[in-house]
């Protein structure tokens, strides 16, 4: 895959509350695409690349769309894996969609949907020598209507990209297939939202099983289980999250050092009912125990917020500023791709997702 050539601005992660600051800038919306219905774009991650030299960083975003309407043997339609990109120099935050790079196989764990990507580094590679990066999605299958036996909720499913540093003063890629089966098994159908990092010398994919946040590490690429027992629950947050947490946003800082951010839920009655979308934050050094950072959400709807789903959050100038990436309702039932930042957040200096 070739093409030919990204983020920025104020929420301050750990600090006060008061410090975050939604931008207005779309930076990704259904039109946009080059594929699918054109009707809904979501769960945004991403890592930045400097490709063929110094000058030429490039941020790389993984995200979810809907490209064939619901059926009876996939209930909420196809779903697929799409990529798209800003480079180093652009005089505009909005992405360009190079198109999908998951989309459901016939006769897979993944032959309904591919969605909820995240992407981590498998290598720190100086550009010269290539990159490599995993890109992990929750997966349904098909199934025939009252095959009671069939597990529609297959789990999480992998693929690899990987940087051709052959190509010379171009952005080559190379998109490898989806791994013959799951990576992580055994879920159930509120399972999802999944996040990764490379911390302390393993994996970790946090992820959500309602109404909580489990966290699922490995030394190896392809092989997590699903823990017993979450190790951030509903309800844990001081003021907010009454009632579910789920999409947490997790990077790292350092060989031991892991933030999280959450999105937490309140209601009255039913979720139908939601009184509050709201987003917090956590930290922990031994990826078991989980602190709050602040009493208060840093984002809220109660405090006229624009709702945020699907998070992911980046780090930039060695975890001096911070940013956020989210989908959001954008009015005609579908969501775009939008962000905050802190005030200082350079895009080009994005952290890795890999600690060390």
């Amino acid at each position: 895959m070739l093409f030919t050539a990204v983020l920025a601005t104020a929420l301050s992660f750990g600090q006060g509350a008061t410090e975050i600051e939604v931008r207005n800038q779309t930076l990704l919306a259904p039109n946009q695409l080059v594929w699918g219905l054109g009707t809904t774009v979501g769960s945004p991650s991403v890592v930045v690349h400097e490709a063929w030299d110094t000058n030429a960083e490039l941020l790389l975003m993984v995200y979810e769309t809907q490209y064939e309407a619901a059926s009876a043997v996939c209930p909420a339609g196809r779903w697929g894996v799409g990529l798209a990109y800003r480079a180093n120099g652009s005089n505009t935050r909005a992405l360009n969609d190079a198109g999908p790079i998951v989309v459901p196989a016939s006769g897979s764990y993944y032959s309904c949907v591919a969605a909820h990507p995240t992407i981590v580094e498998l290598t720190n590679l100086p550009f010269s020598q290539g990159q490599t990066w995993l890109v992990y999605f929750k997966a349904e299958r098909e199934c025939a209507v009252g095959d009671a036996a069939c597990e529609r909720y297959s789990g999480l499913g992998r693929m690899v990209i990987q940087y051709d540093a052959n190509s010379g003063s171009s952005y080559n890629y190379f998109i490898t297939a989806p791994d013959a089966t799951p990576v992580l098994a055994d879920v159930a159908q509120d399972m999802g939202y999944p996040k990764a990092a490379f911390v302390g010398g393993q994996y970790r994919i946090a992820f959500s099983q309602y109404p909580d946040i489990y966290l699922a590490s490995s030394f190896l690429v392809d092989d997590f289980t699903v823990p017993a027992a979450p190790v951030v629950t509903a309800g844990a947050p001081a003021a907010w999250g009454d009632d579910e947490l789920l999409s947490p946003a997790i990077l790292c800082e350092g060989s031991s050092s892991m933030k999280m951010y959450p999105v937490g839920r309140s209601w009255d009655v039913t979720p139908s009912m939601l009184t509050d979308v709201s987003v917090g934050g956590f930290q922990s050094s031994d990826f078991s125990t989980f602190t709050e950072i602040n009493a208060l959400p840093y984002l809220s709807t109660l405090a006229g917020d624009v709702e945020a789903r699907h998070l992911h959050a980046s780090s930039s100038n060695n975890y001096a500023e911070y940013a956020m990436y989210f989908s959001s309702p954008n009015g005609t039932g579908g969501n775009s791709i939008r962000y905050a930042d802190t005030a200082g957040f350079v895009w080009q200096d994005t952290d890795s997702r890999r600690c060390p």
